[in-house]
């Protein structure tokens, strides 16, 4: 009995030692570890991790990208949650951080999981400042991260959430035009999910419906032949798919006439 219980808690300690890596949460879980075991069975992972946020807390973006240029394959989502976690506790500095971040790889080269986790953090943070409603960082955030990454889309490919998360963030900046010419180049001016140029899930489509309201309400109160031409385009849709047009876009006709 005693080596069946040695082994039920050998292998709750494995469990807890993942749960230490893959869930950090903030800067006190980081500076101490919960067990021995987390050290023993995962080294080289968790001193990273510390390494990652000594590098971010003092600004030193070689000793960054060294740590995540050496990231595998299989640690990938680990060191994605900890960049992530570690710049959530400095949500109004990670846009600085993260462009410093890019522009450094830019400079000296950086893997292609380096990317994959820059990205997918750029847009964990985008969406974290979009909720705190800090729409000029998340701007300036997004400006240079499609910058950055305009040479490499091939290889991180946007989804219709993305997309749609850069439009809502255009125009909270004012950007109407180019919140329009994204959700046009991508068809996702459509109702129709299969006509979108991008990977979808069911739930966007009415998140589309709202950014599309407001991109309406945003051309008819600033450039109302705008407003007029995209209303008629959403009619247009709309009667190829049966779908009725409906209160929610006859506001806009108040501000055309």
């Amino acid at each position: 009995m005693s080596i069946l219980r040695q082994k039920v808690q050998c292998a709750k300690q494995d469990r807890q030692a993942l749960m230490e890596v893959n869930q950090i949460k903030t800067y006190d879980n980081l500076s101490k570890p919960c067990s021995a075991l987390s050290r023993s069975r995962f080294p080289e992972v968790y001193l990273n991790i510390r390494r990652l946020e000594e590098g971010l807390i003092h600004d030193n973006y070689t000793h960054i990208m060294s740590i995540l240029n050496g990231v595998r394959n299989e640690e990938q989502s680990s060191f994605t949650k900890a960049t992530y976690q570690i710049l959530c506790n400095q949500i109004k500095y990670s846009p600085y951080k993260l462009t410093k971040i890019a522009t450094t790889a830019v400079q000296t080269g950086g893997t292609a999981t380096f990317y994959e986790i820059l990205a997918e953090v750029t847009i964990l943070t985008l969406a974290n400042l979009a909720k705190e409603k800090l729409w000029v960082l998340a701007y300036r955030l997004m400006k240079d991260f499609r910058i950055i990454f305009e040479s490499k889309m091939e290889m991180y490919k946007l989804n219709a959430a993305t997309v749609l998360l850069f439009a809502e963030i255009y125009l909270e900046n004012k950007k109407a035009f180019d919140a329009f010419t994204l959700v046009k180049r991508t068809n996702i001016i459509y109702s129709n999910r299969h006509r979108w140029k991008v990977q979808s899930v069911k739930d966007d489509s009415s998140t589309r419906v709202e950014i599309i309201k407001l991109l309406l309400n945003t051309f008819c109160e600033t450039h109302p032949h705008h407003g007029l031409a995209l209303f008629d385009l959403i009619a247009e849709d709309q009667s190829k798919n049966f779908i009725p047009i409906g209160k929610k876009f006859v506001f806009a006709l108040d501000y055309i006439m």
